[in-house]
Formats: structure tokens, C-alpha cells, sequence
């Protein structure tokens, strides 16, 4: 008899817990260290499962095949070397051999213990216990694989869940953004603006200014503009040359030369920006609205030739 022993422990139900002790030099192929640690699996097998297919599963799941330990297919129960048919259901040989089982005070009554035959040579296909299960072979490795698809699989659905929840979020918030920004044109057509606020360190700040940007000439025609009041000729000296309503969103940065020269191009270039008579290029449009707002909440710029020296 070799010194392997292949030790079938039944839980009373259908689980078998297979364990392989090699007390030899080899132990390391198969455990992975140099301690002489036996090399153990745990199976879920049915009560009428043939011994042999039981054996082959439990190695099978190691990556290991029955001819790598034993040199052939024969089993035998350890004590007195009793040969067993490999046919044998793991049932009835639990129900044969419970109470030479008990006799092990190491075990329990719920240990058979099995001896393997010629336990003489490792096969070249031998791996160690430690090899990951998607490079075993058999049903391990089919096992493993199908579980690796099914793992697979529900990330998938799970990414895709994601994926169409982001899409439904950022469509929703492209709506409400086209609705706001509809909804802010019609405003601006129907009412005049007021300055918007927000805090900043315990600031109040001007984040956006309404702006009407005019040019006139010196003698105050301004041919092809269209006044504020919607008709065109000298009656008025306010001339919109732009959108009736801009915001500007950094309003603290931006000047009114900014503003003028972003709504205009270079109409007003080399233009004076007046507003009530002074000169207000180099204003802030935060503070030139807090000091020369209209009534109507904008803020009306002429840009002129400036007066000669």
C-alpha cells in the first residue's frame, strides 16, 4: 500500500469532502509549499455516484486526472486492503463502511478511508493545487468558465442599466436646458432683464448683465439701425446695433469696451462708449449697471465719435 491516502469524509446529505494526503518528497508539486500540507477539495457529490467518477471529479477540480496519481484505476479501502468495484455508489459505500469509519478516533465516524494503488509516480500533466481554476481542465475549467460568462453577463446588464439611466439623466437635462434657454428668449423679448445674483465667500456677485450697445453718428443719424422703439430715422438717439438682451456671465471681468466690441465686431472701434455723457469703456458691466441702469433694467451705451481735443 502507498503512502497516499485519498480520505472520503460524508456529511450525512450529499456533500463529500475529498482529501489527498502525500506524505512524500512531491508534496509540493501538488500543495504548493514544502510544509507536507495534504492536498485537499471539496466536492458537493450525490449519494449515487459511482466511487471512481467521484474520485476523478474531486482531482478533476485540482486540474488533476486519476492516472496523474494512481497508475491505474483501481481503489482500495485502506484497512485490509479491501478492493472496492469502481462502480461502487458513494452511498452504499458509506452504508458498508460507517462503522470501520468510526474506528478512526482521528476522523470521526464519518471518514472512509481509501487507499490509492501504485501511487508510485506524479503524470507530467499533474498541476499544483493552487492553479487558477480557468486553466484547469475538464469540468472544472468548464465550470469555472460558464460562471466567468454568467459574472460576465450580469455586469453587463448591469453597465447597460447604468449606461441608459446616465443617457435618460442627460437627455433630461438637455430638455430642461433647451426649455430654460426658450424660456429665456421669450423673456427677453417681452420684458427687460434684472441683474442676476449669486454669493461667492458670503459675497454678493454679478454674474450677468442686459446690455443695448447704440451707435450714432456725430450729427445723430444712424442710417440702417433700427431704434429701440422698433422704427428707423434721427427721432431717437437710442439705436439697438445688437440683441436686445445679452447676458454676460462675468460681469465682474468683463468691461463695457468688452461687451461693445463682442456684440458689435469692430463697429465700435475707435468709437467713444458713452452713457449719460460719460465715457464708460473701462467700467465694469457689474458696477456700470448698479450706476447707469435704465429704468427698464438695461443698460443703454452710445458709442460715438469721440469729440475732437
Amino acid at each position: 500500500m502507498a503512502d497516499d491516502v485519498l480520505r472520503l469524509l460524508w456529511d450525512g446529505a450529499i456533500s463529500v469532502h475529498i482529501e489527498l494526503e502525500t506524505r512524500k518528497a512531491r508534496t509540493s508539486t501538488l500543495c504548493g509549499d514544502e510544509s507536507g500540507s495534504p492536498l485537499a477539495v471539496w466536492c458537493s457529490l450525490p449519494r449515487r455516484l459511482p466511487l471512481a467518477v467521484a474520485v476523478e471529479e474531486a482531482l478533476d477540480t485540482v486540474g488533476l486526472k486519476l492516472d496523474d496519481v494512481v497508475a491505474g484505476a483501481a481503489v482500495a479501502v485502506s484497512e485490509g486492503g479491501l478492493t472496492l468495484p469502481p462502480d461502487v455508489p458513494l452511498g452504499s459505500l458509506f452504508d458498508m463502511l460507517g462503522a470501520r469509519a468510526g474506528a478512526s478516533a482521528d476522523d470521526g465516524p464519518a471518514c472512509v478511508h481509501i487507499g490509492l494503488r501504485d501511487c508510485d509516480r506524479i503524470g507530467p500533466s499533474a498541476a499544483p493545487a493552487g492553479l487558477v481554476p480557468a486553466l484547469a481542465p475538464g469540468r472544472a475549467r468548464r465550470r469555472f468558465v460558464h460562471r466567468l460568462k454568467q459574472s460576465f453577463t450580469v455586469l453587463k446588464d448591469s453597465a447597460s442599466a447604468v449606461v441608459e439611466a446616465s443617457s435618460a439623466a442627460k437627455d433630461a437635462a438637455w430638455g430642461a436646458l433647451a426649455a430654460g434657454r426658450r424660456a429665456d428668449m421669450e423673456a427677453a423679448t417681452c420684458a427687460p432683464a434684472s441683474l442676476q445674483v449669486r454669493s461667492m465667500s458670503g459675497a454678493e456677485v454679478p454674474i450677468a448683465v442686459p446690455l443695448r450697445v447704440m451707435v450714432v453718428s456725430p450729427d445723430g443719424d444712424a442710417a440702417g439701425a433700427t431704434s429701440a422703439t422698433g422704427s428707423a430715422g434721427p427721432q431717437s438717439d437710442w439705436y439697438v446695433m445688437a440683441q436686445p438682451r445679452v447676458m454676460w456671465d462675468k460681469a465682474v471681468e468683463t468691461t463695457v469696451a468688452d461687451a461693445a466690441r463682442a456684440v458689435t465686431g469692430s463697429a465700435t472701434e475707435g468709437l467713444a462708449l458713452l452713457c449719460d455723457g460719460v465715457d464708460v469703456a473701462a467700467l465694469p458691466l457689474a458696477e456700470a449697471w448698479q450706476r447707469l441702469s435704465a429704468p427698464d433694467g438695461f443698460v443703454y451705451v452710445v458709442a460715438a465719435v469721440p469729440a475732437p481735443p
